[in-house]
């Protein structure tokens, strides 16, 4: 009896099963369209969040590249008002040295007028970006 009673119990076991296994069965390609919609919409997010991402760097750079170019537009026209062309940078710096009596700019301008009209301006350049 017992054997018989574990079989009944065995086969309704079984039965049980294999009704699971026949419901997944017809429940897979609900659950793969599911699946595939998730896995779709993921992507579409990866794929919105790579063209956001590239604007984003794209916008960036546009704006660094728009402001580098307006801070040198504007030191160049400072530059440009403070000495005009070569000839009155070179007479504004000996005359500023001697009339300021710096005479370690005199013998710098002396021994090197490109180094100190150089020096000159990285210096104007530094106070700029302040």
């Amino acid at each position: 009896v017992r054997h018989a009673v574990n079989d009944l119990f065995m086969q309704k076991q079984y039965g049980e099963v294999n009704a699971k296994i026949r419901d997944l069965n017809d429940k897979k390609e609900e659950i793969r369209e599911r699946a595939m919609a998730r896995l779709d919409a993921l992507n579409n997010d990866v794929w919105r969040a790579r063209l956001t991402a590239r604007d984003v760097y794209s916008g960036l750079v546009d704006w660094s590249r728009n402001e580098i170019i307006q801070f040198t537009i504007r030191v160049e026209s400072e530059m440009r008002q403070r000495m005009p062309d070569c000839v009155t940078a070179t007479r504004r710096a000996y005359e500023d040295s001697f009339l300021a009596e710096d005479w370690s700019a005199v013998l710098d301008y002396c021994r090197d007028a490109f180094g100190f009209l150089r020096r000159l301006f990285d210096t104007r350049f530094a106070q700029l970006q302040q």
